[in-house]
């Protein structure tokens, strides 16, 4: 990336750093997606029909 690429790269709000650094929020995102991941693996492998 190059220094005139930098200048337009957007600072995140406080809101999003909270929520970057939260960890009860962290943990329940970590537990969304894994479920996701479950779901997909359990379908690819014919447990969804």
């Amino acid at each position: 990336m190059t220094n005139q690429e930098w200048l337009y790269a957007t600072k995140p709000t406080r809101g999003t750093l909270f929520l970057r650094t939260f960890l009860p929020y962290q943990m329940w995102r970590f537990l969304v997606l894994n479920l996701k991941m479950i779901g997909i693996i359990r379908r690819s492998h014919g447990g969804g029909e």
